[in-house]
């Protein structure tokens, strides 16, 4: 027992145990310097990890893209393609959606057929399959009013470029935004544009006929143009309506031939476009004064070439031309012409400033979240830059979504080649009027 009590009570030299104040420092500062190297070691760690996040390829932002790439307006639907390529090329090559780490945009396309129940369905598919961010599109009126309503109830901004009947703005949507002009606003500058040419040529007009393919684009066209026309005091003296899709027009021709009207105003989509001035050639008739189109098929160069000397002199409201005295106008032209080797429509400069218009709202909103470019949107205010092609100063929404202060230019086909002829403030040539 007393061994034990002899055994507990010496000394017990484990220097691990040792409690003087020099060990206790000691301790203290070893346990110092291991709590400071793991926090050395979860910086490091973290820093490594931003890094990696920071140099990870941006994702790609998708945008839809709505056209008729098969079927009878695919025509025009192809060349438009080529002008939204032409701008996501070019802001991806400059380093892309900068508030978003440079981002690329991708466009996915949806093919409408030129059908509106397709066109829903693509939209569909597009925005629930797809997750594209935004749409924009899409060429036709009637697809438009169709698939806007359904981007709509999915919350999904849509930048309608091409597509003119009043009706696409005027429903109180909140997710649409159109860069062009109404319909009823073309329909006022072409009656502006009539009534400027009688007073500089003498060779007034009185009397209209109206001649219009029977979808949502050319009924509304023809409205405009019929409250317009009591407006500035003409008469309309002859109104047909047609479908876009006839293979023969003859008997609505020779009924307009009869009443003689001083000039048609016609609205056409590409194929119908060459088949009526070529059932006018054929009847060896044409209106007294002027034959004006109202974009549509006859702003396209497939026009020219496939109406060959019938298209000379007509008049045709316009989108943009390439003549316009607009920063970028031409370098537009030039930079399609070199890479596609053909001329680009004016839909196609509508298409390019309609990517760059969204381009801004994704810098703008510096998201994809839908809800974020629908509000940047409705701030938009483009007065320069690569969008400012267009012929009017400053691109800008009111609360309908439509851009306000849009105005449009006549062109004349002379030569072969669409020469801007009127506001005469901005015409590199005079009209050829009448026409005949």
């Amino acid at each position: 027992m007393s061994g034990l009590v002899l055994l507990i009570g010496l000394p017990y030299q484990d220097k691990r145990l040792q409690t003087t104040p020099e060990t206790v420092v000691a301790r203290r500062e070893s346990k110092g310097g291991m709590a400071m190297k793991r926090l050395l070691s979860i910086v490091l760690l973290l820093a490594v990890a931003l890094t990696l996040h920071c140099g990870k390829k941006p994702e790609q932002i998708k945008v839809g893209i709505l056209l008729p790439l098969t079927g009878p307006q695919a025509i025009t639907g192809l060349k438009i393609k080529n002008g939204y390529e032409v701008a996501v090329d070019e802001i991806n090559s400059r380093g892309g959606i900068a508030s978003l780490r440079g981002a690329k945009i991708t466009l996915v396309y949806g093919d409408t057929e030129g059908k509106p129940d397709v066109g829903e369905s693509e939209t569909r598919r597009l925005i629930e399959k797809k997750g594209v961010c935004a749409i924009v599109g899409c060429f036709q009126s009637s697809v438009a009013t169709a698939t806007t309503a359904l981007a709509e109830r999915l919350r999904t901004p849509y930048v309608v470029d091409n597509p003119m009947a009043d009706e696409i703005t005027e429903r109180g949507f909140a997710y649409v935004f159109r860069i062009t002009a109404k319909s009823s606003w073309m329909a006022r500058d072409q009656m502006r544009f009539l009534k400027d040419i009688g007073a500089k040529t003498g060779k007034n007009v009185a009397t209209i006929a109206l001649l219009y393919e029977d979808t949502d684009f050319g009924q509304s066209n023809a409205k405009g143009q019929r409250e317009s026309a009591a407006e500035f005091g003409y008469r309309v003296v002859a109104d047909f309506s047609y479908s876009s899709q006839t293979s023969d027009i003859t008997s609505t021709i020779v009924k307009i031939k009869r009443i003689n009207p001083d000039v048609i105003l016609a609205t056409s989509y590409d194929t119908d476009a060459v088949l009526i001035v070529s059932t006018m050639a054929q009847l060896k008739y044409k209106p007294t004064l002027g034959f004006v189109g109202s974009t549509g098929g006859y702003i396209n160069p497939h026009f020219v070439s496939a109406a060959g000397a019938l298209s000379e002199h007509v008049l045709t409201s316009s989108l943009w031309n390439q003549d316009l005295k607009k920063p970028g106008a031409r370098e537009f032209y030039d930079r399609y012409k070199r890479r596609f080797g053909e001329d680009p429509v004016p839909q196609d400069a509508i298409a390019y400033a309609a990517i760059y218009v969204l381009r801004n709202a994704l810098e703008q909103s510096r998201s994809t979240d839908r809800d974020k470019i629908r509000d940047a949107l409705a701030k938009t205010e483009i007065r320069s830059g690569p969008a400012d092609i267009l012929p009017y100063d400053v691109i800008h929404f009111d609360s309908s979504g439509q851009n306000m202060d849009v105005s449009l230019v006549m062109v004349q086909i002379i030569g072969g080649q669409y020469v801007t002829v009127w506001p005469f403030d901005v015409a590199s040539e005079n009209a050829i009027w009448p026409t005949r």
